[in-house]
Parts: C-alpha cells; structure tokens; sequence
C-alpha cells in the first residue's frame, strides 16, 4: 500500500532571517528607484546627442525609400515606429524642437514637429517653420502640429494662397486637420461652412493646375470637407464629380496610388457611420 508524502513544513523564520529579507526588499525598492532615475538623465537629450541618435537609427533601406517620395539626400532614413518611441521618451520639449527644426534634417523637422509645445509656439516661428520644411513629409507634420495652436486657422488661409508647392500644401493639411478636429467636437475646432464654400470653389477651379504635392492636400481636402462638414457634403461630391480624377506624382517606383474624391467620401462616411451606431 502506498504511502502518503509527507507535507512539507514551513521554516520557522526567525528574527534574523525576518531582518534580511526585509533588508533586501528595500534594497531592491532603492536599485528600482536609482534605475529609474538613471532612465530619466539618460533622456536628457541635448540637440548633438539627438541627432547622433537619429543618425544612429537611419538606415539605408529607408533612405532609399524615403529618396523615391522626395526626400533630400540629407535625411538618415530613421522609421516613423522609431520616431514615435524618441516623442513618447522626450513628450514636449519646445526648446530643443526649435534645435532640430534649424538643422533642417528631414528626419529632426519630423521629431521636431512631434515635441513641439502648442501653448509655446509662435505665430512667426510656425511661419518660419513652414518656408524651411525640407519635404512634404515634414511639412505634414508640422501641419499637424499648427492645427492645435490658436494660429491655426489665419495661417492655413494664408498658406493656402500661397504660390510655393510646400507652403500651399502646409495650408490645406492644416485645414485637414481642423475639419477632423471639428467633427470630434473638440472645443474651438467649428469652421464656418461660407469660408469652406470658397475652400470648395478655390479647390474645383485651381487644382489641376496646382504643384504636385498641394494639389495631393487640395484633394484631400475636397475629401475631408465632405466628410466631416455635413451641411457641404453634397457641394463636396458634386464638386469632386466635376473635377475628376487628380494625378499625383508620388515617385519612381513607389506603390502610392491617387485618391478618388468620390469613393474615398462615401467610404469615410460610411465608417463615421459605423463608428458612430457603435458608439
């Protein structure tokens, strides 16, 4: 017949064994502190050694990609995953945004774009910001950023006239995310539908003939206007109907293709909708 095994008993702790084990939980509390801490100086970033980290993050496989979409030949090809994990390290840092936007690196005016303090910023620095974006991408960015400072509006209609490709597209991507901002009621974020009526004229009359990249940010924003702005969406796709497909040169060799107004209106609505019934 088989025997039962003993059940283990516990150690008797004793004083001395009670002491050590607290001494070690505090130790260990103090080595996670000191790591911590030494976390936080290691992300002090100055502007050299940032841009030895960016420098250290390219690689050529990016730099060749990101050259067929237009890049200069200054950029260090680093991933926008990588650039996100520097913005979610450094968080808001206006000073050393202003650094890396006066390197004129394409991959620093990106980052710069993304840390850049929105209550900080000023209406000629944003201006200045604009003329010395170093590509589209970069200008994209910054667009972003311009959208949730209180200049947003009075620059995306002055760079909206503008004749220069970049400033012009810096305009409507502004606008872009404005009209997004509104149609989540974010606070101070509604646009008046007269202003967007001329957006939408200005759009169906200029576009074939505007430079290659702002004629990419006018379509989209004939796409976002109807999307977002309900009382414009009808105007928004009898205009995109009239003006028809718009060509866009996204590069040699990428696999870019060209938004149709149309079809790309009735998708996003179609999922605001779903969106919304599933809210």
């Amino acid at each position: 017949m088989a025997t039962k095994p003993k059940k283990k008993t516990a150690a008797k702790r004793t004083p001395k064994k009670t002491a050590r084990k607290a001494a070690k939980k505090v130790s260990r509390k103090a080595s996670k502190k000191t790591a911590k801490k030494a976390g936080a100086r290691a992300h002090a970033w100055t502007p050299r050694t940032l841009m030895a980290e960016l420098k250290r993050l390219g690689t050529p496989q990016n730099r060749k990609v990101y050259a067929r979409h237009g890049a200069p030949a200054s950029m260090y090809g680093v991933s926008f995953a990588n650039l996100y994990a520097l913005q979610k390290k450094i968080k808001r840092d206006h000073d050393l945004a202003r650094a890396l936007w006066d390197s004129a690196n394409p991959d620093a005016q990106v980052l710069g774009a993304l840390i850049a303090d929105p209550e900080r910023a000023t209406r000629a620095e944003l201006e200045e910001w604009t003329a010395s974006a170093s590509w589209f991408m970069a200008t994209d960015y910054l667009a972003t950023f311009a959208a949730s400072t209180p200049h947003a509006l009075p620059l995306a209609k002055k760079w909206m006239r503008s004749k220069n490709e970049l400033t012009k597209r810096a305009g409507y991507s502004t606008l872009n995310t404005l009209l997004k901002r509104a149609a989540d009621d974010t606070p101070d974020a509604k646009l008046d539908t007269a202003f967007l009526e001329g957006v939408l004229d200005t759009i169906e009359k200029r576009i074939h003939a505007a430079p290659n990249r702002a004629r990419e940010a006018m379509n989209t924003a004939l796409i976002c206007v109807g999307t977002y702005h309900d009382p414009l969406h009808k105007k928004a796709v009898a205009a995109a109907k009239r003006i028809g497909k718009v060509e866009i040169d996204h590069g040699e060799g990428t696999n870019c293709k060209d938004f149709i107004a149309v079809d790309e209106i009735a998708k996003a609505r179609a999922h605001r909708a779903k969106k919304k019934r599933a809210t």
